[in-house]
């Protein structure tokens, strides 16, 4: 599949798309959603205050 056709299917631009893959997108809750439901994943996060301290990012 094509970034413009997924693009399509998903209703995203291919902008978007290539943002996402490269990790430089910045997507809604309801695209996380759309893109990742096919595939049978569930979004969800995790609490980074929950984390031991050794695995925390340093600001």
């Amino acid at each position: 599949m094509t970034q413009a056709e997924f693009a399509c299917h998903f209703g995203l631009t291919r902008k978007q798309v290539i943002d996402l893959e490269n990790g430089k997108g910045n997507p809604t809750l309801e695209t996380l959603k759309k893109v990742s439901r096919p595939f049978g994943f569930q979004v969800g996060f995790v609490r980074t205050d929950t984390f031991p301290e050794r695995l925390r990012e340093s600001d």
